[in-house]
């Protein structure tokens, strides 16, 4: 699922159901998104292919890092 994240829409996600977890893309910045676990946690991340394989990295979790800062964090990882 594609959405442009923002605060309102970050607080609004439901935990995934049980033993599961859910992504939402972010629709402002390509290969960026927030995974959702059942128990609510909301972390922030990167996916960027390298070397061949597809690489994933955790950036930070909601709302420790705001949608603003994680961006701009995910956009030095694609920079590199």
């Amino acid at each position: 699922m594609k959405k442009t994240l923002n605060d309102r829409t970050l607080v609004g996600l439901k935990p995934a159901p049980a033993g599961k977890r859910y992504v939402v893309w972010d629709s402002v910045l390509p290969n960026f998104g927030i995974r959702v676990t059942e128990h609510g946690h909301k972390t922030f991340f990167v996916m960027r292919r390298l070397h061949g394989k597809l690489k994933r990295w955790n950036i930070g979790r909601f709302p420790v890092f705001e949608i603003t800062g994680a961006r701009e964090k995910a956009r030095e990882f694609l920079q590199d």
